[in-house]
């Protein structure tokens, strides 16, 4: 049943082909649908935003986040592989990939990073993990941790060893129950996961949601190089993430990454979080809004955010950073932006609000000089 879905899903995604290239013309704006100083592709300084904060869009839905002393990251994925092999095949980490996408920051992975927070358990947001944690961070640490849902405890199981594994689904916030904070070991950032949902990933007629459930144990994926069949990394529960940076007990910056377009109010934070401090930063999906309501006004609305850095918007099956980025296939970024700045502007802002970061982006704030950031004792 989930190969004829995936067929099904197949044929409508090849015959919104064209379309889909018409959207790489709207990324350099020779359409004008996207304005051209929203794709930035090189290293963005924040005035005003947080002390010592370096982020970088990894691709997909990942996320380095960090600040002087501590750092973590949210569903690092490197390996898309084309549409048969997903259909038909079985597909499994690119090493070189990984290797490529995170070469840069291997130093401060290895001394900053603590902490891996996966979103949900989908093979664009899990598959790479393993070899990330066990080729770049110091797993000599017992504080070094994979944070996920049930479901990301079940597909790791086998390939990380349980002590670096955690069930988050106790931290959980609601938009009427506040959350408990992980701290990172430095207690310079804390993060709260947030309670949301995962859009389907076809709605034309009929509505296709792939991979949803729980995982279930399967003691042959027990190397991070395995490669199995997509089904095998199941959904299960769906993670936002808000992360606030931290000066003593002061929020000097607060970031919110949900990545999985969702009607509100999935995805909501309770009113007592929102009162504490403000969202200077929301890292806001793109895939699959079109099949849900009232996305991304909602949630961007509801949050009334800074800046907003639109992630999870590149063609999952194209090589890791081909260039030009293509597309999310049925995906209209262009009704998307365009939503974007019916709720702000573009042409009334003094300072640029919305971004459209191409894998491999920085951005900091301006207090940091270099980067990568001067790399601390490990922690």
């Amino acid at each position: 049943m989930l190969r004829i879905s995936f067929f099904i899903m197949i044929v409508l995604l090849l015959s919104c082909s064209r379309n889909t290239q018409k959207m790489i013309t709207r990324v350099s704006s020779e359409v004008g649908e996207i304005p051209e100083n929203l794709v930035v592709d090189d290293t963005v300084r924040f005035q005003q935003i947080g002390e010592n904060m370096h982020l970088k869009y990894l691709g997909t839905g990942g996320y380095y986040i960090a600040s002087e002393k501590d750092g973590l990251l949210i569903d690092p994925f490197f390996s898309p592989h084309q549409i048969v092999p997903m259909a038909f095949g079985k597909i499994g980490t690119i090493p070189e990939n990984v290797e490529k996408g995170l070469d840069d920051l291997r130093e401060v992975l290895y001394s900053r990073v603590s902490s891996v927070f996966v979103t949900h358990s989908h093979y664009d947001h899990l598959m790479d993990v393993p070899y990330v944690f066990h080729h770049f961070m110091d797993t000599t640490l017992d504080n070094r941790i994979i944070y996920g849902s049930e479901s990301t405890r079940t597909t790791l199981k086998y390939v990380v060893d349980s002590t670096h594994l955690s069930d988050i689904s106790a931290n959980v916030s609601s938009p009427t129950k506040v959350g408990e904070w992980v701290y990172l070991p430095n207690r310079t950032i804390r993060v709260m996961p947030v309670e949301t949902k995962h859009a389907p990933h076809l709605k034309k007629g009929i509505t296709i949601r792939l991979y949803k459930g729980e995982a279930r144990p399967n003691p042959r994926y027990n190397h991070e190089l395995k490669r199995m069949r997509p089904k095998r990394w199941r959904k299960g529960e769906v993670y936002g993430y808000l992360i606030d940076f931290l000066s003593g007990n002061d929020i000097t910056a607060r970031l919110y990454l949900l990545s999985s377009s969702s009607s509100p109010p999935n995805g909501s934070l309770p009113a007592e979080v929102l009162e504490e401090a403000p969202v200077d930063i929301a890292i806001v999906g793109s895939a699959s809004f079109n099949n849900v309501e009232n996305f991304p006004e909602g949630i961007v609305e509801h949050l009334n955010p800074d800046r907003i850095l639109v992630t999870h918007w590149e063609d999952l099956f194209k090589p890791y950073q081909h260039s030009p980025s293509r597309m999310i296939r049925a995906s209209d970024i262009g009704e998307y932006i365009s939503r974007l700045n019916a709720i702000y502007p573009f042409e009334q802002q003094d300072v640029q609000r919305v971004y459209l970061p191409e894998p491999g982006t920085h951005f900091i704030s301006t207090q940091v000089a270099d980067l990568p950031m001067i790399t601390p004792e490990a922690n």
